[in-house]
């Protein structure tokens, strides 16, 4: 069985501020997502299971737009795309005056361990170096199987 994005799902997006010691740039931006999400491994005690997290770096682009025409990623529709370029545009809109200079998009890869499910996704950061900021957009779950665990 595979399950995977939905339409009416609403897209989580998260607004990250750095104090004045630490520049955000896409190097150190790429560190702060990677010790979010790389190589996590936690236990979610509301439901008991067990989760591994990975992340890479895939692709940057100084439009959202672009990201997606510069790279093929299986999973995403029209629709979908579509989606998060209007949040992109909203989250530039609620910010207003902080210019984004780069949108960063990440390989996120999930996998719970009870269960035997691997979720494969995306996660989007934007990037604003006049206000130190940066906007999470995701995960964004693109597909997910049931996996025959050992």
């Amino acid at each position: 069985s595979t399950g995977h994005w939905s339409y009416c799902q609403s897209i989580p997006s998260q607004t990250f501020q750095f104090n004045s010691t630490e520049q955000i740039n896409n190097k150190s931006l790429e560190e702060f997502m990677k010790s979010k999400y790389d190589d996590q491994h936690y236990y979610d005690i509301s439901n008991g299971t067990e989760i591994e997290e990975k992340l890479s770096f895939r692709h940057k682009s100084n439009s959202l737009i672009q990201l997606f025409e510069d790279i093929d990623i299986d999973h995403i529709d029209n629709v979908l795309q579509k989606k998060i370029v209007s949040q992109g545009h909203n989250i530039e809109i609620e910010h207003d005056g902080c210019y984004i200079d780069e949108w960063m998009l990440f390989n996120y890869h999930n996998i719970d361990i009870n269960n035997g499910y691997d979720a494969n996704g995306i996660v989007i950061c934007g990037l604003s170096s006049k206000c130190n900021e940066a906007y999470q957009i995701g995960p964004i779950i693109l597909n997910k199987n049931k996996e025959k665990t050992l």
